[in-house]
């Protein structure tokens, strides 16, 4: 009985929303008829108002009136000018209004038909309203285009997605409870059956490709509800008060045809702490952020609207948001572990074809750290090669192309091609020496070792895999891991008889990686005691920058160490990659090994 009545309502509302709602392509038209109406009214008026008469003086009209050449005058007393015609000539003359009592009865003396008009009230009207018409159409074009002011604004509107949980692959503990919020939105009777109250607000929080645009569409589509797609940054304008009547018309829009569910991603955007600004853009963030709150305050249960807010940046967004009794559920998205990631691989390869050297759970094993975002663009790259190599099947080679593209953002080059040998000696011990850096201090399996240069512009690269079981690294790991970002720059450091004048630009990337690291290193081995000093404004900051550089000039010393101890195995790697240009993963661990011994 109850979703009966539920589906009555929500098709008596469509049809409404039918009648009431005009098509985009309907406005432009009416747009269009209303610029060429404006056109033609100004066509009209010009040609109305147009003169093509010979001008001639007031003295040459009386001579022509004197010896009766004039046949006839037309006169406008309130004119400046009037116009006359002679006989035996079509062509028409105009000349100065003389305004002198009289005239008429002079004229018709001289026996010349006379006769007065006057100018229509319409068209005096016009020639004021006129000038004005064209700034009057730009303005309503404006009208309607900004939204907020006179349009609707953008969102999805009434969008009935088709994902469902089905397509969503992993993180069962939170698809559960995303189901049983998806059935109460179906059925609000099923919390009044408990007492429980339905929830006003979900909050998903995780790095970007980790799920959450996917979560809000499969909760949507499984509900069969409306769908409102906004991202915040579309609230915020240059216009005081936009951005709020913008999130009130969304919001009317949700409750209007409910049961919905309204989607808020980057919700930081708009969401952020208060910060007590009194300038324009802080007065903006202000009063959108009062109108999401009141907006969320003001539902009821039986409003029948969700909304699920997105963010990476839970810890910027104002505590009045994300209270209890707003944003009611908080769910965190990690990076999927090894069994999602199967589950997500096998998601996305139906209807693809594979080779037989393709194991997805073994592919699993070798994707730690992908989003599933990033899985799925794996698996569609992988098939644009198979399709430009004209494959019958996608093969494990083409997979291992797939990532290495997406890891360089573009493609290994074929040849040195204009490297001299200098270059490509540094670039061979700067590979090597990452290469015997991640064998020696690190539980990371190398897969690859190549000095062929990238489109992207990366000089090499030394392809490895995490461990899948290790998803807490230790103080010892993350040291480690600087180590090998610094090893390439200490090969090159070595190689150069120990001169910092000799190393390349060829290691940037590697401090950059290796700086972010330490703070977070720093943050746990803190001798003065583990405090965030972020809390402590620029002096903070300043103790924080003190202690990443003693520990990176710790971590450096100890890299060299390292390399030099390992000189022998670099050295050799070096060599093979001087002559080969790429090495496979296990070549590399032969010759790390041959030369431990």
């Amino acid at each position: 009985m109850s979703e009966n009545h539920n589906k009555n309502r929500r098709l008596r509302r469509e049809e409404k929303k039918g009648r009431r709602r005009r098509p985009r392509k309907l406005w432009v038209a009416l747009i269009c008829c209303a610029a060429a109406l404006a056109a033609l009214t100004a066509l009209i008026i010009t040609l109305s108002v147009a003169d093509f008469s010979e001008e001639v003086s007031y003295n040459e009209f009386r001579t022509m009136a004197d010896q009766e050449q004039v046949e006839k005058i037309t006169f406008d007393e309130e004119g400046s000018e009037f116009t006359f015609r002679k006989k035996d000539d079509d062509k028409t003359y105009k000349t100065d209004n003389p305004k002198i009592d009289g005239f008429k009865e002079e004229m018709l003396k001289k026996n010349i038909e006379f006769e007065e008009v006057s100018t229509p009230i319409w068209l005096i009207i016009l020639s004021y309203v006129l000038p004005y018409l064209p700034f009057a159409v730009i303005v309503f074009i404006l009208f309607r285009m900004i939204p907020g002011i006179g349009g609707k604004f953008s969102v999805d509107a009434a969008s009935r997605p088709e994902t469902t949980f089905d397509d969503v692959a992993g993180l069962e503990e939170i698809k559960t409870d995303m189901k049983t919020i998806a059935e109460t939105l179906k059925d609000p009777s099923l919390c009044k059956e408990l007492g429980a109250h339905m929830t006003k607000g979900v909050l998903l929080e995780g790095e970007p490709g980790n799920g959450k645009t996917l979560f809000a569409r499969a909760l949507a589509g499984e509900t069969g509800v409306n769908f409102y797609s906004a991202n915040a940054s579309e609230f915020i304008e240059m216009y005081a008060g936009l951005g709020a009547s913008r999130v009130r018309k969304l919001f009317k829009e949700a409750r209007e045809h409910a049961p919905s569910v309204v989607f808020i991603d980057e919700l930081d955007a708009i969401g952020s702490r208060r910060d007590g600004s009194t300038d324009g853009a802080g007065r903006e963030y202000t009063q959108c952020l009062n109108a999401l709150l009141a907006a969320i305050d003001g539902f009821e249960e039986s409003d029948g609207v969700l909304v699920i807010g997105a963010t990476n940046r839970s810890e910027d967004l104002d505590p009045a948001l994300v209270r209890p009794g707003r944003f009611d559920k908080q769910f965190i998205l990690p990076p999927p572990d090894c069994t999602a990631r199967e589950q997500i691989l096998r998601l996305h390869a139906k209807g693809k074809k594979f080779a037989p050297d393709v194991d997805l759970s073994v592919l699993a094993k070798d994707t730690v750290g992908f989003s599933g975002a990033g899985l799925e663009a794996l698996l569609n790259e992988a098939a644009m090669i198979a399709l430009t190599d004209k494959a019958p099947a996608i093969t494990r080679g083409m997979i291992d192309r797939a990532s290495l593209q997406m890891m360089l953002k573009g493609h290994i080059k074929n040849t040195i091609g204009d490297r001299n040998h200098q270059e490509h000696t540094i670039v061979s011990y700067h590979e090597a020496g990452h290469a015997v850096a991640t064998l020696g201090l690190t539980q990371h399996d190398v897969r690859r070792v190549t000095v062929l240069p990238a489109t992207s512009g990366a000089g090499g690269l030394t392809m490895s895999v995490p461990p899948a079981d290790r998803s807490l690294p230790t103080v010892s790991d993350l040291e480690n891991q600087v180590k090998m970002l610094y090893a390439g720059r200490a090969a090159e450091y070595l190689l150069s008889g120990e001169k910092e004048q000799g190393v390349t630009l060829g290691a940037a990337q590697d401090v950059k990686e290796a700086t972010g690291v330490i703070q977070n290193l720093v943050s746990l081995t803190q001798k003065e005691g583990l405090l965030d000093y972020s809390d402590f404004g620029l002096a903070g900051q300043k103790k924080m920058m003190d202690l990443c550089e003693d520990a990176s000039r710790r971590l450096w010393e100890e890299t060299v160490a390292f390399a030099r101890e390992h000189w022998t195995q670099i050295d050799r790697i070096a060599k093979a990659l001087m002559e080969k240009e790429t090495l496979s993963g296990e070549e590399v661990r032969d010759l790390y090994e041959e030369t431990s011994k």
